[in-house]
């Protein structure tokens, strides 16, 4: 008993807890309302998450400027209708090959990862305007249920991974990216994403088979998405992308995971002809 109280201290759980509450209920309800607030609310966070990313990479000269306003207007020209899923996999290919390929090859260490200074602002723009265009586009032409399903899914497989992680982990995942994280953790993350995925099948119109896999590859992509941002952030060597979500971080540690799980599930709806 008291090692678990001990696990749950470590965690900060009341602020993480109180972060997640309010800042989940605001984020929903522009979601719910759509349109302009829900631009809105993409912008805004397509800029503070670029700005973090610059924040990542101080070498890069030029970086506070150009990639906060490539990730803004990249949101805002989706939100427009000024893209296709042939633009959304172009891009999501930069980031891919940009970012990921080279970070696997080099054994997924952060410390071997080397970019040029023009590939870290290309990828920068993308990893963030990209998926923010993805979710501003997604809510203006579907539904709230969609948006809010796409979370579910996101939240279950965090939650899950988390707190089995952290009472059952023992067999590290990627210890030179994120010594927390564990195979433990991410099977049940993966588990959960499957349940939640099922859960939602029904509004995507999806049978059982088509559920289960729309939460895995959601659940995996959202898996991957915060092992690439917890590379970004040792690289840097810095424990957090930025300060202003008490117990939690900055905002790409909150949307690590659907950075790269919205593109993936948007896509795989979209190629599908379910939205």
């Amino acid at each position: 008993m008291d090692q678990l109280a001990s696990a749950f201290g470590r965690a900060k759980l009341l602020p993480r807890t109180m972060t997640a509450l309010i800042g989940g209920a605001v984020f929903l309800a522009a979601a719910w309302a759509g349109g302009v607030w829900w631009v809105a609310i993409t912008v805004i966070l397509a800029l503070l998450a670029a700005v973090e990313y610059a924040g990542l990479h101080p070498q890069v000269a030029g970086a506070q400027k150009a990639v906060p306003t490539g990730a803004v207007l990249a949101v805002l020209l989706a939100a427009a209708g000024f893209w296709t899923e042939q633009v959304l996999l172009i891009l999501g290919a930069v980031v891919l090959l940009a970012g990921v390929g080279p970070w696997i090859v080099r054994g997924m260490d952060p410390h071997r990862w080397r970019q040029p200074a023009m590939l870290i602002l290309i990828q920068g723009i993308a990893y963030v305007g990209v998926p923010l265009g993805v979710l501003a586009r997604w809510r203006l032409q579907g539904t709230f249920d969609e948006i809010l399903w796409l979370f579910v899914i996101v939240w279950a497989c965090d939650i899950a991974a988390y707190f089995v992680g952290l009472l059952f982990g023992r067999h590290k995942m990627a210890p030179k990216v994120s010594p927390g994280k564990s195979w433990e953790g991410a099977i049940a993350g993966l588990g959960a994403g499957g349940i939640a995925g099922l859960l939602a099948g029904p509004i995507f119109g999806l049978g059982v088979p088509g559920a289960i896999a729309l939460g895995a590859i959601t659940s995996i992509a959202g898996q991957i998405g915060d092992l690439f941002e917890s590379a970004l952030k040792r690289r840097a060597g810095v424990k957090d992308s930025g300060g202003l979500l008490p117990g939690h971080g900055g905002v790409l540690d909150r949307f690590d995971a659907v950075l790269f799980a919205a593109p993936v599930a948007y896509l795989a709806l979209r190629l599908s002809g379910r939205i």
